[in-house]
């Protein structure tokens, strides 16, 4: 949320935004300019089908999905149930517990989180009402297993962690 507002902020060496130092990561990332030679199309296929699994639970859960816009602004767009019709929503106006598993499928969506990678989550259950935790919980089991991840979680939360035993 806060992207556009750190660009009052300076690097202590050159002089370059914070803001468009991320922004050209991000895009860069997005654009596969990152991309590894490693990378190969059998990858790509087992990625894509794990991908779309856990894709499609997250869009279960939340009723909705993140996408970037005409303007290439991400937005979140939720699915009204009884008519197929989305409503858009800017992410000043979507909860951050509705962040939390957005971000989680961005970072797949665009191959940032990758196999075998290190997943480090800060108390990733503060933002989230009770059953959300749950889910979440399930997702992340889910995603260690399917990308055989490392997953540092830092919680306060007894019932939180009991959910990921299972």
């Amino acid at each position: 949320d806060l992207l556009n507002s750190w660009g009052s902020y300076r690097y202590f060496s050159g002089g370059a935004s914070l803001s468009a130092s991320i922004r050209n990561a991000i895009t860069r990332k997005m654009e596969g300019a990152e991309e590894s030679p490693a990378d190969s199309a059998v990858d790509d296929l087992f990625f894509a089908d794990k991908y779309d699994q856990f894709e499609s639970e997250v869009v279960k859960i939340t009723k909705g999905k993140f996408e970037f816009d005409d303007n290439n602004i991400l937005r979140f767009n939720e699915v009204l149930e009884e008519d197929g019709k989305s409503v858009s929503f800017d992410l000043n106006n979507v909860s951050e517990g509705l962040k939390s598993f957005g971000v989680m499928e961005l970072l797949l969506r665009y191959r940032i989180l990758r196999e075998k990678d290190v997943l480090i989550l800060d108390e990733p259950e503060v933002h989230l009402h009770p059953e959300w935790q749950l889910e979440y919980a399930k997702l992340i089991v889910t995603l260690q297993k399917a990308f055989n991840l490392r997953v540092l979680i830092t919680t306060h939360s007894s019932n939180f962690l009991l959910a990921l035993r299972f």
